[in-house]
């Protein structure tokens, strides 16, 4: 009936045998990767002269190990070391493409038929490593090595000095040891942990000296850097922001950079509101990088926070180098001049969030008509507007702040997970939040969609009437291929903005 590359059996009986597939595609995590294509790229390297990449399933889930032959001269003088390998392949190639163990070898032993034998290849564990191998020297070290490795499952030696995401970790099995130290330790390992120690030894004496339960307000990434810091506002969370740990040195190798978390979790009566995050994030920045000038980046809905903390910022008298919102536009744009009718609200503390979001989403419906009016000319559209206008007016709304307070607001969070609770946080302080001007260059990074996929519409001109400039920058994926298999696109285009001067 249709082709899907896979080889099969099909006996008298009318069972069917699945023998493989006739090509090498494997799946990675969900995602469909053709060792070939890593080979080809591999190759390219100056001191690479051959490569083959292979999937090993000894581990539970499948993962790639990469066997390459190094130049009899390579072009650096010296031959590539796997850290290296990696960082390069990863400019090039989508995450799930890189191969977790990369191995250096002499030659490729050869079957009969003269090509590659794969169950002749020397194991993961035999890869040359050039951190020093360190046993465990306490009772932490000691638990955290047999967690690693159940996980990990080596074939080689695991050392204190060993990185977790080098030696074949990934964001799911660190979601497995976060509980797995919770249940023997009965200690929370909050995520952003693992984006500064993620040894053995520095996440050992992180748990000997603190009981913590909550995930820090700021992580410092490549802290030793001494370029110009980048503050990035990930926007990601039910993933913990795990993307940006390898997009960090994929878009400025030689700065630190700061990563903001979402918040919205806590007493579900907490008024988060946009400026409200953007004002402790700020706070927060401002503990590591007491002055500017400032390198903002804002993913999602984050987008939105990065502005307005962008806007804090240069209110403050500080000065904003880059605010760069990626994927995210604000939803009131086009209402700031209701902005004393929202200032009359009154301040009710947990009631003035879901107030504005109300009377907020009452001018959108009538802007939307108003805009669909003037679109129309049949007769009588006049008078059909000013009735529709009429069912829904915000005076009712201003009505309704006037009235007796009916009572506490109904909690909306029961019966949702923490990051769903965090997504609804969000969301409502998008829906509730009237952008201010800003007076900078706002560079602006759309996903407009994937190649031979559907188009999205680009809401640029909502930020046109916001921010003095604003730059367009287009990139062919989807919004979460962004910060998936299209990282790589997405660092590219970062980079650019971020070395290009006003």
């Amino acid at each position: 009936m249709y082709r899907t590359g896979d080889r099969a059996r099909w006996r008298p009986d009318g069972t069917l045998d699945f023998l493989g597939r006739m090509d090498q595609q494997v799946k990675i995590r969900g995602f469909r990767v053709e060792p070939g294509e890593i080979e080809a790229v591999l190759r390219l390297h100056p001191s690479v002269r051959d490569a083959v990449v292979v999937p090993d399933r000894s581990v539970g889930d499948t993962r790639l190990t990469g066997y390459y032959v190094p130049s009899q001269v390579p072009a650096s003088g010296t031959a590539p070391t796997q850290a290296a390998l990696r960082s390069w392949l990863a400019e090039r190639l989508p995450d799930y493409y890189v191969p977790t163990f990369l191995i250096p070898v002499e030659s490729f032993p050869l079957g009969s038929t003269g090509k590659v034998n794969p169950s002749a290849l020397p194991a993961h564990g035999a890869e040359s490593r050039t951190e020093r191998y360190q046993a465990p020297r306490s009772t932490i070290e000691h638990e955290l090595l047999q967690i690693w490795e159940r996980l990990l499952r080596p074939s080689g030696r695991l050392g204190v000095f060993d990185d977790f995401f080098e030696r074949g970790g990934h964001s799911l099995l660190a979601i497995q040891m976060i509980t797995e130290v919770q249940r023997i330790r009965g200690q929370r390992i909050p995520l952003s942990w693992l984006f500064e120690s993620s040894t053995i030894a520095t996440l050992a004496a992180r748990l000997s000296t603190a009981q913590v339960s909550e995930e820090a307000a700021l992580v410092v990434l490549q802290r030793e850097q001494p370029g110009a810091p980048i503050a990035f506002i990930h926007g990601d969370w039910t993933g913990g922001g795990w993307y940006v740990r390898r997009l960090a040195p994929l878009i400025a190798p030689e700065a630190p950079v700061f990563v903001l978390p979402t918040v919205g979790e806590g007493d579900a009566s907490t008024p988060w509101s946009i400026e409200r995050i953007a004002a402790r994030h700020v706070a927060e920045l401002r503990t590591v990088q007491p002055r500017g000038p400032y390198r903002l980046i804002g993913y999602c809905i984050s987008g939105v926070i990065a502005y307005e903390m962008a806007c804090q910022l240069v209110a403050a008298g500080e000065q904003v180098d880059k605010l760069i919102v990626v994927d995210g536009a604000p939803m009131n744009a086009r209402l700031t001049g209701w902005r004393p009718l929202i200032g009359a609200i009154p301040d009710w503390f947990e009631r003035r969030l879901a107030l504005q979001r109300a009377v907020l989403g009452r001018l959108r419906w009538i802007d939307l008509q108003l805009r669909r009016l003037r679109k129309r000319s049949i007769p009588g559209s006049t008078a059909w507007a000013l009735r529709a206008i009429g069912r829904r007016t915000p005076l009712r709304g201003l009505f309704r702040l006037a009235a007796p307070d009916p009572g506490p607001v109904p909690d909306s969070r029961e019966g949702l997970d923490q990051d769903a609770i965090v997504g609804r946080v969000q969301q409502q302080a998008a829906e509730a939040y009237l952008p201010r001007p800003y007076s900078g260059i706002l560079d602006f990074l759309w996903a407009a969609g994937a190649p031979g996929g559907y188009t999205r519409s680009n809401p640029i001109e909502r930020w046109r009437p916001l921010a003095r400039e604003v730059r367009l920058h287009s990139i062919e994926s989807g919004h979460i291929g962004l910060i998936t298999e299209n990282l790589h696109l997405f660092a590219e285009a970062l980079r650019e903005v971020l070395e290009r001067r006003p």
